[in-house]
């Protein structure tokens, strides 16, 4: 099968699995190669001593994923579907289940972060949409509705950064996002608002009805695929009982334990020693990037009034 390359995340992935996500082409050397595989890499005893349990469960009730550390791997194993086999080159997914095929989301999600993080990349579960130049992000709270806002803003002729994970640099005196990649998550009557169809669209995941919207010529809005500098952090609220807006600065111990709360897979990145290096680098995005509580009415109907106050709100800041 022939080997492409894609660039995602500011990386550059040589791989010959077929993703159903639209994915920008990379032109670059590869940092990762990935590559499915019926046997394992290694011999991979269960004595091992297994480094990390999540707290979540699966149908068997075993942990939903659980982590080794390898002599030359790191092994995370999703039970019963794949193990994924890590290290600074090389993603090796070995797989359980053929007929279950989760490869695509666990890649993407918690197998890539792995990765940044293991590099000392913070990754934040958010949204984020290039707004003149600059990039917004969009915290994935509890029914928060991060990717209504940045869909109802690509809808104004801005353009999406990511849907789902945003990994961020620190350069210099700037805090950079890195792109994630053309392909947006949404529920059935999300994308019925914003496409006005939905049942032709591919399901992200085979238990759940969020379906995959492509991002870019002749899909939903655009995308851009390169790195911008975060200008604010928004933690989105909805409640339904509420007719006004409301933008309000929070406290920078509070913002630090938003970032923290809405990272992929935080007690594995606790687990891993990796919290210290972690926590200095948040503390230094809040000293520069403000993070403000966006509250607001549900519904769709508030969206335009909601945007407008997104971006009545950046440009004060700005002045």
């Amino acid at each position: 099968m022939k080997v492409k390359k894609y660039s995602l995340f500011g990386l550059t992935i040589a791989t010959d699995f077929n993703f159903v996500s639209k994915l920008s082409r990379g032109y670059f050397k590869p940092d990762i190669y990935f590559k499915v595989v019926q046997k394992p890499p290694i011999d991979f005893s269960l004595t091992n001593e297994v480094f990390y349990d999540s707290f979540s469960t699966n149908r068997s009730l075993k942990g939903k994923f659980c982590f080794y550390k390898l002599k030359k791997w790191d092994l995370l194993r999703f039970n019963g579907y794949s193990d994924y086999y890590i290290n600074d080159k090389q993603i090796i997914c070995h797989i359980h289940q053929e007929e279950y095929n989760l490869i695509e989301i666990q890649f993407l999600g918690i197998v890539l972060s792995y990765w940044l993080e293991r590099k000392g990349i913070p990754t934040i579960h958010a949204s984020g949409v290039n707004v003149d130049n600059n990039a917004v992000a969009f915290l994935s709270s509890n029914k928060g509705g991060k990717t209504s806002i940045a869909a109802s803003l690509m809808q104004k002729g801005f353009h999406l950064i990511t849907d789902d994970i945003l990994p961020l640099d620190l350069v210099d005196e700037n805090i950079l996002c890195r792109p994630g990649y053309p392909t947006m998550r949404m529920w059935p009557d999300e994308a019925e608002y914003f496409l006005g169809h939905s049942d032709d669209l591919p399901v992200v995941h085979p238990e759940i009805s969020k379906k995959r919207v492509f991002v870019g010529l002749n899909d939903f809005g655009r995308f851009d695929n390169y790195k911008s500098e975060l200008k604010c952090i928004y933690i989105p609220k909805r409640i339904s009982k509420k007719n006004e807006i409301e933008i309000k600065p929070v406290t920078p111990v509070k913002a630090v334990l938003e970032l923290v709360k809405h990272s992929f897979s935080p007690y594995l990145v606790e687990t891993m020693g990796w919290q210290p290096r972690r926590l200095e680098k948040f503390a230094t995005i809040i000293k520069k990037v403000p993070v403000k509580q966006l509250i607001y009415p549900s519904g769709y109907r508030y969206l335009p009034k909601l945007c407008e106050a997104i971006l009545n709100d950046i440009k004060q800041s700005q002045k």
